[in-house]
């Protein structure tokens, strides 16, 4: 794969300066959620394999502390995915888990709709959200 720094990798044959310019481009990264709080199918299985990939890459790095702190950076880039929405379905996953708990009927549309996703692929985001 080819980046924006011309490495195999985002960072496995990067540079300081070279991590520095990963950060800032996932730092300028923009994402306007929509009006209704829903979240897509494509973005709980996006959502999924990026983890997943930063878990693997966590593991690789396991000696690098470095690397490791950057693991999810380094899934994302290596993705393509935009570092704001990723945050932003992150939050959303995690605003269903806790409040899971509570009656339905206490819960706005978007965290019913958002816990249907949820409960479909609970299997495998239950653990990435520990």
């Amino acid at each position: 794969m080819t980046t924006m720094l011309g490495t195999s990798s985002a960072f496995g044959d990067s540079n300081a300066i070279d991590d520095i310019a990963v950060i800032k481009n996932i730092g300028s990264h923009e994402y306007e959620p929509p009006p209704s709080g829903k979240l897509s199918q494509n973005q709980v299985e996006e959502f999924i394999v990026i983890t997943e990939k930063a878990e693997e890459l966590e593991n690789k790095y396991s000696g690098d502390t470095h690397r490791k702190r950057l693991a999810l950076i380094e899934a994302v880039f290596s993705e393509e995915g935009n570092w704001a929405e990723y945050q932003w379905v992150h939050s959303q996953l995690r605003q269903v888990a806790i409040t899971s708990q509570v009656n339905v009927e206490h819960r706005d549309a978007a965290n019913r709709h958002n816990s249907q996703l949820f409960e479909t692929y609970q299997n495998r985001l239950q653990p990435l959200l520990q």
